[in-house]
């Protein structure tokens, strides 16, 4: 099993992974448009938000979760967003890495 997976493992909780998310620094996509994988993300240390999104639910599969995504489309004034669905019993969540400040 490759180290990162080991560690995922140990991500155990939707909140655990959104910490995880969290810790990783914003791709600032300097030089051109990208859209890394999720474990590509992991190896340049860093991820925007489809780039997090995949990560989560990479992450989450891990655990038994179906790799969802959900793709929020915003007006032309915004952005658009990606987060990854996610539900425990009746209840439903998301995880997320917000191009900018929270």
């Amino acid at each position: 099993m490759h180290a990162s997976n080991r560690f995922f493992k140990t991500l155990k909780t939707p909140a655990s992974v959104q910490d995880y998310l969290d810790s990783i620094p914003m791709n600032h996509e300097i030089q051109d448009d990208t859209c890394l994988s999720a474990l590509e993300s992991v190896r340049q240390n860093h991820a925007h938000c489809i780039e997090g999104a995949m990560l989560g639910s990479y992450i989450l599969s891990l655990h038994g979760h179906p790799p969802l995504l959900m793709d929020l489309r915003a007006c032309a004034a915004d952005d658009d967003h990606i987060v990854t669905p996610f539900r425990i019993g009746r209840l439903w969540g998301c995880l997320s890495v917000s191009n900018h400040a929270s």
